[in-house]
């Protein structure tokens, strides 16, 4: 974990079950992920291209190429999406957008019995910035 103002950065072990969103990136779509990155963002202002770049520069074959980017809300998440799937198709790697109100939604979710909403979340915005 390294620190830095108002922002964390967090490496995960990839330990996803045979059935899992990070599991199908690896094995689906042939996105290198051992390790999951998350960059959590106390902006109150939109991430945008350098909090990507920032992401970016930190993937590598043996790292893995996918993360995410944790923030209180997006203004234009169309636009972030954008600059996402332009990432992606440059081969820089996959990282999606995770806001508070997708913290929110899993946690109503759970609390009507939905294990992995996560995983749809996920899956949704991933399937998004791969598509654009």
């Amino acid at each position: 974990m390294t620190t830095a103002g108002r922002e964390l950065t967090y490496r995960f072990d990839n330990g996803a079950p045979a059935d899992g969103f990070f599991y199908r990136l690896q094995h689906a779509f042939g996105i290198p992920c051992p390790y999951i990155l998350f960059e959590c963002k106390n902006y109150t202002e939109d991430v945008a291209n350098p909090e990507l770049d920032q992401m970016t520069v930190r993937f590598s074959p043996n790292k893995g190429k996918f993360g995410v980017i944790v923030c209180r809300s997006i203004e234009d998440e169309a636009l972030f999406l954008q600059r996402c799937a332009d990432s992606c198709k440059a081969q820089r790697g996959l990282v999606v957008p995770f806001t508070d109100d997708d913290v929110i939604r899993i946690l109503e979710e759970r609390k009507l019995g939905a294990a992995h909403y996560e995983d749809e979340i996920l899956s949704n915005k991933a399937r998004e910035v791969m598509n654009l």
